[in-house]
């Protein structure tokens, strides 16, 4: 499937095989975007917040970055962080999965 999809040209080709390959490529796309994801590690140059630079903190889970003073910290937290807006859809996440 990744032969197909990178042999792809164009983006409708891309879609094209992905269509054709349906659900079953899903799990497949998402493992490659995860990998490709850590591979770069880029986050913001700037706090989402006030968009200044600086010490900033990154959120784990997506390339928001933000300075542990505009979310009212004293410092950076340590172990896993997760910017509002990541937070927010995790806890979106878990009350769908408790509903199931």
């Amino acid at each position: 499937w990744l032969a197909l999809v990178g042999s792809a040209r164009t983006s409708g080709a891309v879609a094209l095989a992905l269509y054709q390959l349906g659900d079953r490529a899903l799990p497949l796309v998402a493992e490659v975007c995860r990998e490709s994801r850590q591979e770069a590690e880029e986050w913001d140059d700037y706090c989402f917040i006030c968009t200044d630079g600086g010490n900033l903190v990154c959120c784990d889970h997506c390339p928001r970055t933000v300075h542990p003073a505009c979310i009212g910290l004293p410092r950076a937290p340590k172990g896993d962080f997760a910017c509002f807006y990541c937070e927010r859809e995790m806890a979106k996440k878990n009350k769908k999965e408790g509903k199931e």
